[in-house]
């Protein structure tokens, strides 16, 4: 008889579901405090039932141990020692979130089942905002990030619609559906019947999201998604679903990047937010209005060379540290050496880890990540399954920056973890 959910599953569901509301609260966001509620929950079980830890588990508790004291020495040599202490406490605590996650799924009944929920409802809570701001042009009260602009210069402002929900940035937003997208992906290959329907609608309504805001990161994350759910698919329904949303998004980008009137909800914006885009991005659209993403794409493809100057600054600053890293959050004072970069964060999980701690951290957060994919290889569905979020997460690992501040970051790896833990002959 199958097992009903126990407390556990639902404090694993309602954790996740957390992320929903982004940055809303600062320090104070709800996630973290759920994070730091749980530390006292998760520390009295765990000296009550001394559970056996793993060999596997040994190493992951020894990396990351190694890691925050690796920042801790960091600290020694910070531009700004308040901003680099708040950092290393930020990095713990969402350390701490990956270790929660692994302890609810060994003590909730459906760890598996719990954790696509979860994924679902934080992605599924932000979708009437991002619609609404989408549509209305305006970002509503709750929203962190007030401002409707995207600064060029010192002296120009462009408006910049997009769907943050309680997000004070675009781009972590975006990582979020992205890792929602990889679990709803990786679930769909197995889903039947009533489910398959409901992730569908949801699966669809995140793909709408991500290419509504232009984030090119996520446009290849949602056409791997849909490549891997059209090859590997359980049901062959399946299959058909996937493809034809790689047709359907295909064509309509297609369409758009010919020059084509193509819907999106741009077509719901002023006609001086639209006139202002094209003078300003320099991109000629036939018609009223046109998807943002066929104009991004239109005018610069998938060239980049705004962040490509920024990961040249990383790389010297580097190389500069002897391959020991600059130290916890002291990346913004590497690169203000380097004014030819607009931005003074990495905008790449890699270079962020290297950048900051180092060669040896940096190797095994590469090994800490691809690890569960070598555990998978003798199991051709679990190996699908860890491949495929990989797969999509790669193109979103430069799209947003502070990656390591996100709670959803941690929770995608943790979820990488999850799946390997319910095989324990994969495991052991």
């Amino acid at each position: 008889m199958p097992m009903n959910r126990n407390r556990f599953d639902y404090i694993f569901i309602v954790l996740m579901a957390l992320m929903a509301f982004g940055s809303f609260g600062g320090f104070w966001q709800p996630v973290r405090i759920a994070e730091l509620s749980l530390i006292p929950l998760m520390v009295y079980d765990i000296l009550r039932r001394h559970p056996q830890a793993s060999t596997l588990g040994k190493w992951i508790a020894g990396f990351l141990v190694c890691w925050w004291l690796w920042a801790l020495v960091s600290l020694m040599w910070a531009c700004d020692l308040i901003a680099s202490a708040k950092y290393v406490i930020h990095l713990d605590i969402y350390m701490m979130s990956f270790a929660e996650i692994i302890w609810l799924s060994r003590r909730s009944a459906k760890p598996v089942q719990s954790l696509t929920m979860g994924w679902l409802l934080a992605a599924v809570l932000t979708i009437p905002l991002a619609l609404w701001e989408l549509v209305t042009d305006q970002h509503l009260p709750s929203s962190v990030r007030q401002c409707l602009y995207v600064r060029l210069s010192d002296t120009e402002l462009m408006p910049r619609p997009f769907a943050a929900g309680t997000f004070d940035n675009l781009n972590a937003y975006n990582v979020l559906l992205g890792c929602s997208f990889a679990a709803l992906t990786r679930a769909l290959l197995h889903s039947r019947r009533w489910q398959t329907v409901g992730y569908g609608i949801a699966y669809i309504l995140i793909i709408i999201i991500l290419l509504s805001n232009g984030s090119r990161g996520a446009l290849l994350a949602v056409l791997v998604g849909l490549i891997m759910l059209t090859i590997i698919a359980h049901r062959g329904a399946n299959r058909v679903f996937g493809g034809a949303l790689l047709l359907i998004i295909g064509f309509w980008i297609g369409l758009g990047v010919s020059g084509h009137h193509v819907p999106s909800f741009l077509d719901t914006w002023s006609e001086q937010t639209r006139q202002q885009w094209r003078v300003k991005m320099g991109i000629n659209w036939d018609g009223s209005a046109n998807a943002l993403m066929a104009g991004r794409l239109s005018n610069n493809g998938l060239q980049d060379p705004s962040r490509m100057d920024l990961w040249k600054a990383c790389g010297e600053e580097i190389v500069d540290s002897h391959f020991l890293g600059v130290g916890a959050a002291n990346y913004a004072c590497a690169l203000d050496k380097h004014p030819e970069s607009p931005y003074r964060a990495p905008h790449n999980i890699f270079i962020e880890v290297l950048l900051q701690f180092g060669i040896l951290i940096f190797t095994g957060f590469v090994i800490f990540l691809i690890w569960p994919l070598w555990l998978s290889r003798k199991n051709k569905l679990l190996r699908n399954d860890c491949l495929t979020i990989l797969l999509i997460l790669a193109p979103l690992t430069i799209v947003d920056s502070t990656f390591l501040l996100k709670a959803h970051t941690w929770i995608i790896i943790a979820t990488l973890y999850v799946l390997i833990r319910h095989n324990d002959r994969v495991v052991d």
